[in-house]
């Protein structure tokens, strides 16, 4: 049996890029490569006389480099040698259709999955034992044109996905694919190639040279350090083949181990699925209508027709109908104009019990194992549902509100004004944790703790922003991580002379450093300033980056060192008696919403 052989190795820098090169193209020594075999290696990729790095460069452009990012990715395709020879210990003889027809899909699939103009370098190597591809791929997110490996290389789940596609664009030749869900972990290509199959082992034969008849005695003992010297030097051409093979064996016996132990792991739990779905299975309907007595009828557009509850009219009995599609467990009754599906809706609907004293009927009267299947079915019913609403947001607790009114004037400083008005306006509230929250929309609350640990959180979906506007018709929007920062932002702009600019700007908090929210908000607006905090790790400038080469409107604007963010500027004003701003004289700007 012969597999698709798909490995790929991060390059972060220039050197170690310069290296593989120098592998790729033979100007580097390779051990296991035939010098004279050289010649028939095939270049597909014509980077017009440039080296990799140059090439690579030219790839990125102008796009951002985070630190640490990966400029390239090192990929070898192949395949078992069994599938290029008849007899795997023929090393360096190959099939050269086989080999033309693994070349040309594998380098189609290189193209479709990674573009053609991020393939800087592909090289079929025919000089070693079995012939195999190693490319040089620039990666470059075909859906956010940025330079992104995480697209194709993030985790596990990722990595199977491409070994699938790799394995789908190579079956029709035969090859199958390894086994999937595997524990085995991922062989880097410098791994998997130290481990390639290595020439035929022929043991030269080691002869000791005669030594010179006249010979000084000064000069015996260069003489036979020569000789050790040459000695050895036979011994490392022996040895490098068997030590070659000897890792093949060991990594052969390693990945056979680990096979063994995934079969009989998936075997495992395939048994255990199927004892689970024979639990989490539907019970059939028709014992429950007969053990309360009901009589089947007849049937109509292939349902059966059971009678229950019978009443006396004019001396014969009339039963309440109930319709059942024995296939699907739905059931419903003409009568009540009531239906459902599956035994615990069944005996809810008969009995007039609750979920809890259905199953306890259901485990007396029919099958305790059954009741409990019915009951896990019924509570996937219920999940499912539930999972299609908007998840819960944090509910008002007005008793609270004192405490978190105190803490946002008194500790972070805000204006009582506004505080107030977003308050009456049911835009910002305590929970029962005593968090502030701070209401995005109908979808979204951000939380911010209040007990003496500085944090924040969100609960819900962020579809929209917390806006703060002064005027209608704003000519722009000035964009901050948070909604304290927000209305500390609204308010700097009459203490800080550099910021009156902005007079009239909405105020919008996104809740962190997204850049798909701000994109999808400042479309309304003609000026956008980005006014992220000022960190250590430069998320906020890498944000604005990112929306800077989507919105070329916008501005950067950073708090002064050394404030971290808009509500460091804002000093605590005095406590106020009894909780009253009535006698508040700052010139505050309104809300106009």
């Amino acid at each position: 049996m012969a597999y698709a052989i798909f490995r790929t190795q991060k390059l972060k820098n220039y050197d170690k890029i310069k290296a593989v090169e120098g592998h790729h193209t033979r100007t580097h020594d390779v051990k296991n490569a035939d010098a004279l075999k050289s010649h028939k290696n095939i270049d597909f990729i014509d980077r017009d006389g440039k080296n990799f790095a140059n090439a690579i460069k030219d790839r990125i452009g102008e796009r951002t480099i985070r630190k640490n990012a990966v400029l390239a990715v090192e990929v070898l395709m192949t395949a078992s040698p069994s599938y290029f020879r008849a007899d795997e210990k023929d090393y360096g003889i190959y099939d050269q259709q086989r080999t033309d027809d693994f070349t040309k899909q594998a380098m189609e699939f290189l193209k479709k999955e990674f573009g053609e103009r991020n393939i800087i370098s592909a090289i079929c190597h025919l000089d070693e034992a079995t012939p195999h591809i190693q490319a040089v791929i620039v990666p470059i997110d075909p859906t956010s044109n940025k330079l992104n490996a995480s697209y194709w290389f993030d985790g596990p789940k990722k990595m199977s996905e491409l070994q699938d596609r790799f394995f789908e664009a190579t079956q029709s030749l035969g090859l199958e694919r390894g086994i999937k869900g595997s524990k085995a972990t991922h062989t880097t290509i410098q791994d998997f190639y130290a481990s390639l199959e290595c020439q035929d082992i022929l043991t030269p034969p080691i002869g000791v040279l005669t030594p010179p008849l006249a010979l000084k005695v000064s000069t015996r003992e260069e003489w036979a350090k020569d000789e050790s010297s040459r000695l050895e030097e036979d011994q490392q051409q022996t040895m490098r083949p068997i030590f070659a093979k000897a890792a093949v064996s060991v990594d052969a016996q390693k990945r056979a181990r680990q096979a063994e132990a995934t079969s009989k792991r998936k075997v495992e739990e395939l048994e255990q699925m199927k004892a689970q779905a024979k639990l989490i299975r539907e019970m059939d309907l028709v014992p429950i209508l007969e053990k309360v007595g009901a009589k089947r009828i007849g049937n109509a557009d292939g349902q059966q027709i059971w009678g229950i509850n019978p009443s006396m009219v004019d001396g014969k009995p009339v039963f309440e109908h109930i319709a059942l599609e024995r296939s699907t467990g739905k059931f419903y009754n003409h009568y009540r104009n009531i239906g459902g599906g599956g035994a615990i809706d069944l005996v809810m609907h008969l009995e007039g019990l609750d979920f809890t004293k259905a199953v306890s009927w259901l485990g007396g009267n029919i099958d305790k194992t059954q009741a409990v299947g019915s009951a896990m079915v019924y509570a996937k019913k219920q999940a499912e549902e539930a999972v299609k609403k908007p998840a819960p947001l944090p509910e008002p607790v007005e008793q609270h509100w004192p405490h978190v009114r105190n803490y946002l004037i008194n500790e972070r400083g805000l204006n009582p004004k506004v505080v107030d008005q977003l308050h009456e306006r049911g835009r910002l509230y305590a929970d029962f944790m005593k968090n502030a929250c701070f209401r995005y929309g109908s979808t979204g609350v951000e939380r911010s703790g209040t007990r003496g640990v500085r944090w924040k959180g969100f609960a819900g979906v962020k579809t929209e922003g917390f806006v703060l506007k002064t005027v209608n018709d704003s000519p722009g929007a000035v964009f901050v991580e948070s909604a304290i920062d927000a209305i500390s932002f609204m308010d700097l702009r009459k203490r800080q002379p550099e910021l009156a600019a902005y007079k009239g700007y909405d105020v919008i908090a996104v809740a962190g450093t997204s850049t798909q929210i701000v994109t999808k908000l400042s479309k309304e607006y003609k000026h956008i300033i980005i006014a992220f905090d000022r960190d250590k790790n430069r998320r906020g400038d890498e944000a604005f980056e990112e929306i800077k080469a989507t919105l070329q409107k916008a501005e950067r604007l950073t708090p002064a060192a050394p404030h971290k963010d808009w509500n460091d500027y804002i000093k605590p004003v005095e406590p106020e008696i009894n909780g009253d701003s009535s006698n508040d004289k700052k010139d505050d700007e309104c809300l106009s919403m």
